[in-house]
């Protein structure tokens, strides 16, 4: 039998269960199942996601890039529908109206496939085609906008001097140069705005639209005997060509002579040989019926 002592002793000792290890491994299994599930759930959801994030992105772009297509299309193309400005200065104005050299541009842009575009439009081939319908144009230049629409088209007309009538009653503006370049019947605005003297031209000279018809040396001689000639205070009426070499009859107002010019001489000093002339008949009472002829330098004949 054991003593009371021993008896403490052994009642003091808590009695031991067994643990069985086959118990705790399904609460380890469970901890880590729980644990795991939802990540697996969740890498399996994240390629789904970024998927439709990376349609939606080259979707954006790709919109984004067909706007700035059209927009860099739209920005390139051209209305027919021209600016046009004058470079003609205030006392030789534009012998048409602006609106007639605008509707022209337009039916030209509106009739060429290459015009459609700032890429493809041709200044040099409008340029071309505007001085052909418009022979009085001396030039003519263009000016594509960067952002708009509508070409900046400039023009300069050249100088009329005279009018020239030919054998068969037709009458062109001349220019400068001695280049016919309108028809009168399309010269009202401009014969209104500056009178011009007319020249008959009686040489049988085959005149046509855009054609230089009379050297311009000759056209500065007849010019210069005008002008001297008005300093004086005598106004040409009109001027012949006739059918002889270097011969030019200018016709004064209120005279019926004509004076006989060579045109191969210096203008002034005839023109001032004629005034000489004319001032001696006048204090001398004398008026030619037909002609005063200073052809030849510092010598005058009359009639």
């Amino acid at each position: 039998m054991l003593s009371k002592k021993q008896k403490r002793k052994i009642s003091k000792r808590p009695r031991q269960r067994h643990v069985s290890t086959s118990k705790a491994s399904p609460e380890v299994f469970s901890y880590h199942s729980n644990r795991t599930q939802p990540q697996s759930e969740t890498s399996a959801a994240l390629p789904s996601a970024r998927a439709k994030h990376s349609m939606w992105h080259r979707l954006v772009i790709g919109i984004a890039s067909l706007a700035v297509v059209i927009s860099a299309a739209y920005t390139l193309t051209l209305n027919a529908n021209v600016s046009l400005i004058s470079l003609n200065s205030a006392d030789n104005p534009l012998p048409r109206s602006k609106d007639a050299y605008q509707q022209a541009a337009k039916q030209l842009l509106n009739g060429s496939i290459t015009a459609k575009t700032k890429l493809t439009f041709n200044k040099d081939s409008f340029a071309k085609a505007m001085k052909e319908q418009f022979p009085e144009l001396a030039d003519v230049a263009v000016t594509l906008p960067f952002m708009g629409h509508r070409p900046l088209v400039k023009v300069n007309s050249t100088h009329p001097e005279f009018l020239l009538a030919d054998q068969s009653g037709n009458i062109f503006v001349l220019d400068s140069t001695g280049r016919a370049t309108m028809a009168v019947s399309e010269a009202q605005m401009l014969l209104e705005a500056q009178p011009l003297i007319t020249i008959t031209d009686q040489t049988n000279t085959n005149i046509s639209l855009g054609n230089i018809v009379l050297t311009g040396s000759d056209v500065n001689f007849m010019r210069e005997v005008k002008n001297q000639l008005l300093a004086k205070n005598v106004t040409v009426s009109s001027i012949t060509l006739p059918a002889v070499a270097n011969e030019v009859q200018v016709h004064i107002e209120g005279q019926p002579y004509v004076v006989k010019f060579n045109t191969t001489t210096d203008a002034r000093q005839a023109s001032g040989t004629f005034l000489a002339v004319k001032q001696n008949l006048e204090s001398n009472h004398i008026n030619p019926a037909e002609y005063i002829d200073v052809r030849v330098e510092e010598k005058a004949y009359y009639k």
